[in-house]
């Protein structure tokens, strides 16, 4: 299968609601959609990890009061940083 094909299909799928990209430094990342949750980048070793919603609703609303900032339409944010292994 040709990669043209395989990125149309992550697109059209996106589109549709299936899966959800991460867009961040590098490759996009697309993942099964499910529950509105948020990714943390670590800008050492690209370690991108999911965060359910519900562990930060008061610090989304918290940021949202502050900077006015919102979810993007899959109701993610996108933190980055360095993960635990990156930052000892």
């Amino acid at each position: 299968m040709h990669l043209t094909t395989v990125y149309r299909a992550l697109i059209a799928l996106t589109e549709a609601g299936v899966v959800h990209a991460v867009h961040g430094p590098g490759p996009t990342r697309y993942g099964l959609t499910g529950e509105p949750h948020h990714h943390t980048f670590c800008q050492q070793c690209g370690q991108v990890t999911a965060i359910a919603n519900e562990h930060l609703t008061e610090t989304v609303r918290r940021l949202a009061e502050l900077t006015g900032l919102q979810p993007d339409s899959a109701g993610s944010l996108l933190a980055y940083g360095r993960c635990e292994g990156c930052s000892a």
